[in-house]
This record gives C-alpha cells, structure tokens and sequence, in this order.
C-alpha cells in the first residue's frame, strides 16, 4: 500500500510544480462560465415580454458562437459575419457561413441574429450594449435589428454565447437562433 501512495504522489509531483511542458501552457479562458451562460440566459429572458417562452441554450448554438468568438480573438478582428474557412466565411473569407455551421450541427434554422463585442464586460454591461445598436451586417435571414426587437419575436428560442481572451482583451458573440418549425415542436 505504501508503495502505491508513493506512486500516486511522484505522479502528481509534475502537475504541482507546473512540469511537463516549460513556458508554453496558454491560461487564456477560452469558453464562459457556466455562470455567464445562465445570467445571460436569465438577462435575455427578463427583457422578454408579452408572456413569450423563454429562450433556452442550446449547445449546438453555443458551440458555434465559441469558435467564432475564438476566431476573432485569434485574428484580433470584431466581426458578426467574418470567419476563417472552416467557418463563417461570408462575404469577406471561405465558402461557408453561420447558417451552413447551424446546419452541420443538425439544427435547421429559419432565422439567425448575432451579436459580438471586445473588453473587459460583465453580462449586463454587454446586454446593454447589445440593445443599444442594431445589429451590423447582412446575414442570411437576418432582420437587422436590436436586440430589444428580437428579443420580442416568439420565433427566437434558442441562444448561445462564446467568449475567448481575458481581462481587457476579450472577444464575445451571442447568437439568437429561430428553428425550423419542426425543431420547434420537439
């Protein structure tokens, strides 16, 4: 018994004294919280009116908003269209798009609204500054409007949100998604 503690113990050692791979380890969060998912998702809900159902995370949605709030902290760019070739392509990069990324997950989607912001935010700062501009850019199915008036459509009922970087140098996009009816009923 003594020897396998011992064992145990020298297998640990590397882990406490930071060993194995020198300088290179990145401590940049890459996703949010657990927390900020549901603060978010109780902040959208709050500003629903009208007895709407609330909107519900959805990893798939979360997932796609991740990569691409890692996307722009990566390239250092603030874009809700933007992304490299294995995503958001659009009109300025590949060949696909949020739609097709949505798609690929296996959520079918009439309708798509993004929103993206940088620094140093806390959930309410940035619902804030979601509501108070329009959303930018042409996006397939996109109403071009703020997040107060989607917010007011019952079509919208799932979200995710991404978040890359740290302190002053954080990325975050939140997307709203409208399924195809046949999602809905689920």
């Amino acid at each position: 018994m003594k020897y396998l503690v011992s064992v145990l113990a020298l297998a640990a050692l590397p882990a406490c004294i930071g060993g194995g791979g020198g300088g290179d380890v990145d401590l940049t969060p890459s996703t949010p919280s657990a927390s900020m998912n549901t603060e978010m998702g109780m902040t959208l809900n709050g500003a629903r009116t009208g007895g709407l159902d609330p909107l519900v995370y959805d990893g798939r949605v979360g997932q796609i908003a991740q990569n691409h709030a890692n996307d722009m902290f990566e390239r250092d760019y603030l874009s809700i269209y933007e992304m490299g070739s294995t995503g958001f392509g659009g009109p300025r990069g590949g060949e696909r798009d949020m739609g097709d990324d949505l798609n690929a997950a296996g959520l079918g989607w009439e309708q798509i609204e993004q929103f993206v912001a940088e620094g140093d935010k806390t959930v309410a700062v940035l619902f804030d500054e979601f509501s108070n501009r329009p959303i930018g850019g042409p996006i397939e199915g996109s109403i071009d409007q703020g997040m107060d008036d989607v917010l007011e459509l019952a079509e919208f009922e799932f979200f995710g949100i991404g978040k890359a970087g740290s302190g002053s140098d954080q990325k975050f996009a939140l997307l709203l998604v409208h399924p195809m009816s046949f999602w809905s009923d689920r």
